[in-house]
């Protein structure tokens, strides 16, 4: 059977020295739900958006699903002519012969979790295209985190104080408290918060500090954990830096996952809402946002360049 990069490779090939088309594919990628069961299903929906000013002469794709999962092939009306489960690359691989008559064009797949996993997963993808006559291209990366959907134990909980507003490109300090109120033994606690996409994080502090923190830089989830169960309350505080071009509203939520008597355990869910004042001239929403209601940073930057400029060089008469 035909594997997509070998037909990506054929159709794609173009002469040594061929400029590059101008013309941009994105791919967006949701899931029914990011939390899911052992053996459980998840749907995904893929968006392929187009802006160029030429027709797109091939497109094709590749989705990444976790070792051990499966995926089916897609369903719908704008289904490609080519799809297949590469169980050697873990990728569910796909292209059109006939090229779409409309863009965004909407595909759908589910993927069936593996028996017994219990761990967080993820999975990624990239759009394959060529615009015109020109070479071949890649969409930027797309990776959607995967959560093991762990039994919710109410004797666990977590509280976070944030915002309520930020401030694009400045640091935002960011409370937790974990707690536990039941007499079960707990091991292995880690505190995960879903950032908002691109935001930093900055090391956390306080006495209830964790002992480590990762960030997954492709799904921006932070991790913060204990090498030893902490004295409850435990509280510690760490930063967020938003975007300095951060637009709208935007959101952090988590949970705390540990073992209580030896089984994996969760508390619910928490989301904190952060909101960006109308006032700011940067990322301000379209509804919050008029014309010529303020410069943005990229603007402020030219014109602030632009002034130097004018005071160093005298206008010649």
């Amino acid at each position: 059977m035909r594997r997509l990069l070998a037909f990506a490779a054929a159709l794609l090939a173009v002469s040594g020295g061929a400029a590059w088309a101008q013309g941009s594919v994105t791919l967006t990628r949701a899931v029914s739900s990011a939390k899911f069961q052992p053996g459980g299903l998840v749907e995904v929906t893929l968006t392929l958006g187009y802006t160029g000013t030429v027709e797109l002469t091939a497109l094709g794709g590749f989705e990444t699903v976790p070792t051990g999962w499966s995926a089916s092939n897609f369903t719908g009306p704008n289904r490609p002519e080519i799809m297949e489960v590469n169980t050697a690359s873990g990728r569910l691989e796909y292209a059109y012969i006939a090229m779409p008559a409309a863009y965004p064009v909407v595909l759908k797949y589910t993927l069936r979790a593996a028996l017994g996993d219990t761990q967080d997963r993820a999975v990624s993808g990239r759009a394959l295209f060529r615009a015109g006559s020109g070479n071949e291209q890649q969409s930027a990366e797309a990776t959607t985190a995967l959560f093991y959907d762990a039994p919710q134990d109410d004797t666990v909980t977590l509280a976070r104080q944030a915002g309520p507003t930020y401030t694009a490109g400045t640091p935002l300090p960011v409370t937790v408290t974990v707690d536990h109120t039941g007499t079960g033994i707990l091991s292995d606690v880690v505190v995960r918060e879903s950032l908002p996409a691109g935001w930093q994080v900055v090391a956390p502090t306080g006495d209830g500090a964790p002992t480590t923190f990762t960030l997954d830089p492709k799904t921006n989830v932070v991790r913060f954990g204990y090498a030893a169960v902490p004295a409850f309350p435990a509280t510690f505080t760490y930063q967020v830096i938003p975007l300095v071009n951060v637009t709208g509203a935007k959101a952090i939520t988590g949970a705390v996952r540990c073992k209580v008597n030896g089984q994996d355990r969760e508390s619910a869910e928490v989301s904190t809402a952060l909101n960006l004042p109308s006032s700011e001239g940067v990322g301000c929403s379209a509804a919050s946002c008029t014309k010529g209601g303020g410069l943005s940073v990229a603007d402020l930057v030219v014109w602030l360049l632009t002034a130097a400029l004018a005071a160093l060089c005298p206008v010649r008469p």
